[in-house]
């Protein structure tokens, strides 16, 4: 039996030890009894939902091989003396934990037991083994790239080539026009000048025979007209001869193309191998959900295993690379940091300490909100106010214009009114939010005395942002004390589960969207939004920057340094700081198709008056309900597929909350779901008007 770590070499040393003894030993495992099954024209119909090498659980509709029957009958089989064949036995998870293990190797007993363990840093001649077959496979994929890319360029050649042809053809055809023309221009013009000579000498001739001229003249004559013939020959030769230039001048044919040949890089390496010396296959040896059931009790065959007869489960175990001690070290590191990347079983809802600390998030929260918003009210009115007296300021200069005008007319003294003076003495003094030192100021509702937050200019991506921080703080400080208390080898949360605990701690509200606030992975939340409040470990642990006591306005603090920063390099000119957070989905108009109020506006009309509602954000920010039918309301919004932020607090059977909830579930598409119906009727706090509604809605 061959036992190692899952994803850490076990098929790959059995290939490499079936290489290394040819004929010699048959294998039997599930990955060979597919492969035998395959040979015999059997095809699987379908993949079970976790298949592994392991397990590849491959689903034929043969009842005896599904259900394991087979697997079973070959074991059997294969411990027959009349077989007398050596068998390599591998089952990684049966290998690992000491039940199976005996119980499988109890089928065995015409055979010499040993156990082979390869747990550690494999031998040299194994890596070279496994760097070959990762090279192999590099090359092999690389160079179906590298002829996927020459097919492109030979396409694009060949369509450059094919244009090019095209339009030699169309360039030797106007050459050959232009040529004709020419040719055609030359001999025109000899022509014409050859009659034209022959007309002068006729003429010259003629004048001569009247004033008996010698007759040499005209041969004269006739010489220089034949020299005007060569002469036109010789120009249109010319024209000739620089047609043909331009046609040896044409570029040369482009090569066929091709591209260099494969090359296996040492990162090509690093990047198809876990832990620098196995390869990384499509599968896990082992399927998350088997591994999670069983990691804790993986152990290593030992010497002194015994059945219950008192028979020893192994005549021998022997250490492939590493010696005993060695080896047991690296399957207790292994677990250790496996707990980090498993579920912890323990917590499936958030502890009392929890949801008193995030209670008291809320409240403090919507004091803020509350402040904020009579802040930006406060601000409106200054700036009226400020219009409204700059106006007046206005108006009554141009009536002091006046006045003077009428005072210089009749020589009286107009005494001056300290009015204005006396009013802009009396104005307080307001301080601009982005004046106050962040870490300086020591009450953060109040930076002047006069109501001035230190929030006062966040946005909706602001505040959700502060809810970002503060919600992982408090989820990693719960976590310590309800997993790494319990158990030390859980450092805590590995960012592969941190959507997991996010949804289990805060069940009422919606997943851990990086959409809402800005980012476009829970990657990019951790790396970049939220580094002065959460930092990650080379180990992948989610840390704190900051202790459990930690002043709640710590956080506002942190959130309104980075508006301030990302502030500064949007007027930079870098939009790339810029944050968009996903809008929330508003609810339809009314069926009318009128242009009157959405259900939404409809909803926070009817909501305001309600006692007891002390916040109506809706959908993304918080609504605070009674907890009485919470779960009812919850699943509304689920099926509706919006996204509201439910924040539950327990405040009492009040129907004026009751009603209020389910009034919002009612404006926000209601009617499509006759299950709420009866639900909400039962609670006795709203009389469902049916023909109304439908009619209206």
């Amino acid at each position: 039996m061959i036992v190692g770590l899952p994803d850490q070499g076990v098929f790959d040393f059995v290939d490499y030890f079936m290489k290394k003894n040819p004929y010699k030993y048959t294998e039997v495992s599930d990955r060979t009894m597919f492969e035998w099954l395959k040979s015999s024209s059997l095809r699987p119909l379908r993949r079970g939902t976790e298949p592994s090498n392991d397990r590849p659980d491959y689903l034929f509709g043969i009842q005896p091989i599904d259900e394991g029957i087979i697997r079973s009958r070959i074991r059997d089989f294969a411990n027959s003396e009349q077989d007398g064949r050596s068998i390599i036995l591998v089952e990684i998870k049966g290998g690992l934990l000491q039940e199976e293990r005996a119980k499988i190797m109890s089928k065995f007993s015409a055979h010499k037991r040993v156990a082979r363990i390869c747990v550690g840093e494999p031998d040299v001649e194994y890596q070279n083994y496994v760097k070959d077959l990762v090279r192999g496979e590099i090359v092999t994929a690389k160079s179906a790239e590298r002829e996927r890319k020459i097919e492109e360029l030979k396409k694009e050649w060949k369509a450059r080539m094919v244009e090019k042809e095209r339009q030699r053809k169309v360039k030797a055809a106007a050459r050959a026009a232009e040529k004709a023309r020419r040719e055609a221009a030359a001999e025109a013009r000899r022509k014409r000048k050859e009659a034209a000579m022959r007309a002068a000498a006729a003429k010259r001739a003629a004048e001569a025979r009247k004033g008996d001229e010698p007759a040499t003249d005209e041969a004269s004559e006739n010489k220089t007209g034949d020299d005007v013939v060569m002469n036109a020959q010789e120009e249109a030769e010319s024209e000739e001869e620089h047609v043909e230039e331009v046609e040896e001048e044409e570029e040369a044919d482009e090569p066929e193309p091709t591209l260099p040949e494969v090359e296996v890089t040492d990162d090509d390496l690093k990047k198809a191998m876990t832990g620098g010396y196995f390869r990384r296959q499509r599968l896990h040896d082992i399927s998350p959900g088997s591994l999670s059931a069983g990691y804790l009790s993986f152990t290593l065959p030992n010497a002194e295993d015994s059945f219950e007869d008192g028979r020893k489960v192994f005549d021998e175990v022997v250490y492939e690379w590493e010696k005993k001690e060695d080896a047991e070290n690296k399957l207790a590191t292994w677990i250790r940091n496996r707990k980090v990347l498993e579920k912890v079983p323990t917590i499936t809802k958030p502890s009392e300490w929890f949801e008193v600390q995030k209670n008291a998030w809320s409240e403090t929260k919507l004091e803020w909100r509350k402040k904020h918003r009579t802040y930006l009210q406060a601000v409106a009115m200054r700036e009226a106010a400020a219009k409204k007296a700059e106006s007046e300021k206005a108006a009554k200069e141009g009536q002091e214009v006046k006045a003077e005008a009428s005072a210089e007319t009749n020589d009286t003294p107009q005494a001056e009114s300290p009015a204005a003076d006396a009013a802009a003495a009396e104005s307080p003094a307001y301080i601009d939010p982005d004046d106050a030192d962040v870490w300086a100021v020591e009450d953060i509702n109040d930076l002047d005395g006069k109501g001035t937050p230190l929030y006062g200019k966040f946005k909706a991506e602001d505040w959700q942002l502060l809810n970002l921080r503060y919600d992982l703080h408090l989820l990693c400080h719960a976590f310590f004390r309800d997993a790494t208390a319990e158990d030390p080898d859980i450092k805590g949360i590995h960012r592969s589960l941190l959507q997991h605990y996010y949804q289990t701690y805060f069940a009422q509200g919606p997943p851990l969207l990086p959409s809402l606030y800005g980012g476009k992975s829970v990657d990019e939340l951790l790396d970049t939004f939220v580094v002065d409040t959460i930092t990650v470990g080379d180990d992948g642990v989610l840390r704190t920057v900051h202790d459990i006591d930690t002043p709640q306005s710590t956080f506002v603090r942190l959130v309104e340094a980075a508006r301030r920063e990302r502030e500064k390099r949007i007027e930079a000119g870098d939009e790339s700081a810029r944050i968009r957070i996903a809008q929330p989905v508003t609810a339809p108009r009314n069926s009318g198709g009128g242009k009157g109020p959405t259900i939404l506006d409809r909803c926070r009309r009817r909501l305001a008056p309600a006692e007891g509602i002390r916040e109506l954000d809706c959908p993304q920010e918080s609504i605070i309900i009674s907890t009485h039918h919470q779960q009812l309301a919850i699943s509304m919004a689920r099926d509706m597929q919006i996204q509201p932020r439910l924040n539950l607090d327990t405040m009492g059977d009040n129907n004026n909350i009751m009603r209020a909830a389910f009034q919002l579930a009612l404006f926000l598409k209601f009617l499509s779901f006759p299950r709420y119906k009866r639900g909400y009727e039962s609670a006795g706090v709203y009389e469902y008007e049916a023909g109304k509604r439908q009619k209206g809605e």
